[in-house]
């Protein structure tokens, strides 16, 4: 007999004890815990209330952690089921608590398993993207054109600047266009790393940005790109190698980044700068309309 069950403060302990175990079906579902152990007593009531059990006689033997955005939709931050049979009729007595929504997300790592499971409960591919990495171990010999410069972002000074080269750079239609609130709240974080936030100009027109930001010890560029009219001239690979060499100069052993999985051109730029692929992570959609 199996059945979904609500997380309670009864069964809490149990359910502690599956989360250990939360990446087995994809490293990038969420940890509960490291959220629900840091919230106050009527954040954990609302947090307890998206989590659903599985219970098999009187073990429990999976579970699922959703988030309710709207009475249309709902993410799914981590899901697992422990066991080799019955895998199939498991997941879906998990998925049907989500059921009444018209719109099902989850962020998951293509480990072919996971992927097969998702493809039969009806989930549809939508997009991704690939984590690749790099060790730092040497300078580039970067050749610059002279007309080519770089300088670092001044705090309280060039935030309207990065706000409108950032917008120009990723804008598309499916994009919502960030304001110079939002370069504020970057800046104020502790991943933001100083010497990391780069322009590059070209005859001093402002032509792109990239970003270095810090994790776990780890350099991660972010926010990188050229502008379009100055694509395919090789600036791109000039500022990658830029902040490498920032990257190398301030002692870090690794260089993180991501890119989508669509962007070809971008992800053979980062393959011949020595960056190898470390996972694929995709977005799954189940309709149920």
């Amino acid at each position: 007999m199996y059945k979904s069950i609500s997380l309670s403060l009864k069964n809490i302990d149990s359910f502690r004890k599956i989360n250990k175990f939360n990446t087995n079906f994809s490293s990038s579902n969420k940890n509960f815990f490291e959220q629900y152990d840091n919230s106050n007593i009527i954040q954990r009531l609302f947090l307890r209330k998206n989590v659903n059990l599985l219970l098999k006689e009187n073990n429990y033997i999976g579970y699922i952690w959703f988030q309710k955005h709207n009475k249309y939709h709902s993410s799914i931050n981590s899901i697992n089921v422990f066991g080799n049979n019955n895998l199939m009729n498991f997941y879906k007595i998990l998925i049907s608590s989500l059921t009444n929504n018209d719109l099902i997300t989850y962020e998951c790592e293509n480990n072919k398993i996971n992927i097969d499971i998702l493809k039969k409960l009806g989930f549809n591919r939508i997009k991704g993207f690939m984590e690749l990495e790099k060790e730092c171990i040497e300078h580039f010999n970067i050749f610059v054109p002279k007309k080519i410069t770089f300088s670092i972002v001044e705090k309280n000074k060039d935030e309207k600047a990065r706000c409108l080269i950032q917008n120009e750079i990723f804008k598309n239609d499916d994009r919502i266009p960030i304001n110079i609130e939002d370069i504020y709240y970057d800046e104020a974080q502790e991943y933001y790393f100083d010497k990391g936030a780069i322009f590059i100009k070209c005859d001093n027109i402002l032509v792109g940005y990239g970003q270095i930001i810090v994790e776990n010890n780890i350099a991660n560029i972010v926010n990188f790109g050229i502008i379009e009219k100055y694509r395919k001239e090789g600036y791109g690979k000039v500022l990658l190698r830029y902040l490498l060499d920032i990257a190398l100069d301030n002692e870090f052993s690794k260089v993180s980044l991501r890119v989508d999985s669509n962007n070809i051109i971008a992800f053979k730029l980062y393959l011949s700068m020595g960056f190898n692929v470390k996972k694929e992570i995709y977005t799954w959609q189940k309709t149920n309309v």
